[in-house]
């Protein structure tokens, strides 16, 4: 089983691995398979995106009280000039747009939140709570 296959990744794959193995006669189809499996899977890598960018945001959010601008945590994001984030499409940033869409397939919506007197649409940290507690559960896929 290839090192980054585990849980339910190594799963997915150990019969087709078995399958592979039975096969090899003069021909090496077990390396073949493990090669197309990891392709396959670095092709089909969106959904870790979206749980590297909570990963992400959870550290931001350890240092923050009640809410956060959705501007604001695109700059925290893309901060680090070699985070993923700084560089998400085409050299540029990730927007707030992306990352809108990102969280949305978490059910984590943008709204109205009010940060030093001012109102900005953003993100409350109690709508992370449930992500977070799965991220930090032993059972989460890996990051």
């Amino acid at each position: 089983m290839p090192d980054t296959f585990v849980n339910r990744r190594a799963d997915n794959w150990r019969v087709q691995f078995a399958v592979a193995d039975l096969c090899s006669g003069g021909e090496d189809w077990s390396d073949k398979a493990r090669m197309a499996a990891i392709k396959i899977e670095r092709a089909s890598d969106a959904t870790t995106s979206g749980v590297r960018l909570l990963a992400a945001i959870q550290r931001i959010l350890d240092e923050t009280n009640g809410a956060v601008g959705s501007q604001q945590l695109i700059d925290r994001l893309a901060a680090n000039p070699d985070s993923e984030w700084a560089e998400w499409r085409h050299g540029k940033p990730i927007s707030q747009a992306q990352l809108a869409r990102l969280l949305k397939a978490f059910h984590i919506l943008p709204e109205q939140v009010r940060i030093g007197g001012q109102q900005m649409r953003g993100y409350q940290v109690s709508q992370f709570e449930d992500v977070a507690t799965y991220l930090r559960s032993p059972s989460s896929p890996g990051i």
